[in-house]
């Protein structure tokens, strides 16, 4: 569990950050209880969406497939920053479409979650296939690579703007 009593203190375990302090040691051992009730069902959660995802992409020769065939939401190349770099990684596309087809998951949901799945599964959670962990490594280092894009994009059109509003103030 990330999280721990110190005192009458609950502190996450990984940085040491204070949550919160309790008046008493009882106030502190029921509020981590409660996170611990929480943070079970959040991680059943994730292994229950890492069972549907796998059946999703079940198949590692699908995987590959998966990867570089693009499936996008929209043919739009403006509406958001994702679309102006580009588009979601294909393969980040496929996994939120799989999501979808269940039909209990909203497109925006489904990209976050699909997107949340490609970072576990990348970083080695999940228990997936080495196919499908490559895949997830390649579609994040692309997402990684469109979201700095998108940041570089917009500071420099602060700075253009910025200049431009300069110079026609000094030109007045």
């Amino acid at each position: 569990m990330p999280y721990a009593l110190k005192g009458n203190t609950v502190i996450r375990e990984d940085t040491g950050a204070v949550v919160k302090e309790h008046p008493t040691k009882a106030k502190a051992l029921a509020h981590l209880r409660a996170l611990k009730i929480n943070v079970e069902a959040q991680e059943a959660q994730w292994r229950t969406l890492d069972e549907h995802a796998q059946e999703w992409l079940d198949e590692s020769v699908k995987t590959a497939a998966l990867a570089v065939t693009p499936s996008p939401f929209s043919t739009s190349t403006t509406s958001n920053w994702v679309a102006r770099v580009g588009g979601l990684p294909p393969y980040i596309q496929n996994i939120a479409k799989g999501m979808m087809r269940g039909g209990d998951v909203d497109e925006s949901s489904a990209i976050g979650r699909a997107i949340g799945a490609v970072k576990r599964w990348a970083r080695g959670g999940g228990n997936v296939h080495p196919e499908v962990r490559a895949a997830a490594a390649a579609a994040l280092a692309e997402w990684e690579a469109k979201r700095a894009a998108s940041k570089v994009e917009k500071g420099v059109k602060k700075v253009a703007s910025a200049a431009k509003g300069a110079a026609s103030s000094s030109s007045s």
